[in-house]
């Protein structure tokens, strides 16, 4: 295996890019700006996507209005997308860390109506009803003041956060440096303005490299924390899952699990149906959305999980579920591609295919024989647990960017 291999990747951008990080702002001795007096001076602070308006919907469910700290880590802890990992990994190796979602309206009114005095959010107390009425206006002034207020050392901008070259400048105002997660096919995006683009997926991170942004790579991670809120049932159901999203981008992916489908017993959930076409299998399997730990709790219940990379990322394993599957201890199968034995050990850890013949024919096996298929999840989920996890992603962002403790 070459888990040490990518280790050794990992190094090699530490060093590259220590230097770009190695004058980051230390907290000001003797404060002057309202962020530095009030001492909310954060070591890092992170711009979270509100993918799909998940966070603002699931906020139109809560009965009773609470402060924003409530409010956010109860969004946070129902475990969609990063959740609070992140979080909670940084301020465990001691650094001063919070997270915003600068698109979540709802939840920044709460964040702009506790900090009333700080430009530039006194405005929104003169003009709140026009400004909520044009969302845009409403988040970008929030937002500007969370990063004023906050004075990170180091900003880190997730992919589904707004974000336009002028921001970047007006930021830098207030924030030592200016870090991008990456995670989709490229974008019209001011890359190259950020001091580092972390990304999952080695083909984006080539084309990015190629119109000059410096790039590091960052995998996707499992929360182990999901384990004390999601328990798995005695037994796994016979049957296969995928949870997911059905877009233009996924037609490969669309194949596969049509042609699975036809054979198989292969449970849907996630969203796009309205692309595939009248007589499409998948119609057929759709069980409907999953999010947060309704997502992890169909991961603990399925004996095998599917997965089909987005067609940009071509056989490189990239996706989150690759570690929330086996995170949660699922068989899961997966395409054969150079980079997976940095990840996972094929035929021990995972099952990989190279045709969709293939793959229907491993997934039928592992149908039939319900015991190998749970050993091969106990040896991912160990895998994932030892290597995969936020903790360890925590460790190589810092050496990647040397941020100090």
């Amino acid at each position: 295996m070459r888990f040490s291999g990518l280790a050794a990747t990992i190094s090699r951008y530490a060093v590259r890019t220590c230097a770009l990080f190695s004058n980051l702002p230390q907290p000001d001795p003797n404060p002057t700006t309202p962020a530095a007096s009030a001492g909310a001076r954060l070591d890092l602070l992170m711009l979270m996507e509100d993918y799909r308006r998940t966070y603002s919907q699931l906020l139109t469910t809560y009965d009773e209005p609470a402060d924003y700290v409530t409010t956010a880590q109860r969004i946070f802890a129902s475990g969609r997308f990063y959740g609070d990992a992140y979080r909670a990994a940084l301020r465990a190796r001691g650094l001063r860390a919070d997270q915003v979602v600068p698109d979540c309206l709802p939840l920044q009114q709460r964040w702009a109506m506790e900090h009333p005095d700080l430009k530039p959010v006194a405005p929104l107390r003169r003009a709140w009803k026009r400004l909520t009425s044009n969302g845009n206006a409403a988040t970008s002034l929030i937002r500007d003041a969370q990063i004023q207020f906050h004075q990170p050392r180091v900003l880190w901008v997730f992919s589904g956060v707004r974000t336009s070259a002028t921001d970047l400048r007006r930021w830098r105002t207030h924030a030592g440096c200016i870090l991008l997660w990456w995670s989709s096919p490229v974008r019209p995006r001011p890359y190259t303005e950020f001091d580092l683009v972390l990304c999952g997926i080695p083909s984006v991170a080539n084309t990015l490299r190629e119109r000059g942004a410096k790039v590091a790579p960052l995998a996707h991670a499992f929360d182990p924390r999901i384990h004390d809120r999601v328990r798995p049932p005695p037994h796994r159901c016979a049957r296969v899952a995928f949870v997911g999203c059905l877009t233009g981008a996924h037609r490969s992916r669309i194949e596969y699990l049509e042609y699975l489908a036809r054979h198989v017993d292969l449970d849907f959930y996630g969203y796009g149906l309205e692309l595939l076409a009248p007589d499409s299998p998948l119609r057929a399997a759709y069980r409907g959305p999953a999010w947060g730990d309704t997502l992890h709790e169909i991961y603990s219940r399925y004996l095998v999980v599917f997965h089909r990379n987005i067609d940009v990322a071509g056989d490189e394993p990239s996706a989150k579920r690759l570690f929330e599957a086996t995170g949660m201890g699922a068989c899961l199968v997966l395409e054969r591609g150079s980079g997976l034995s940095d990840y996972f050990e094929d035929g021990s850890e995972v099952m990989a295919y190279r045709s969709k013949q293939e793959a229907l024919a491993i997934v039928l096996h592992l149908l039939a024989n319900p015991d190998e298929a749970q050993a091969i999840g106990a040896r991912g989920q160990q895998r994932t647990l030892s290597w995969h996890t936020y903790e360890q992603r925590t460790n190589e962002l810092l050496e990647v960017i040397g941020l100090s403790t």
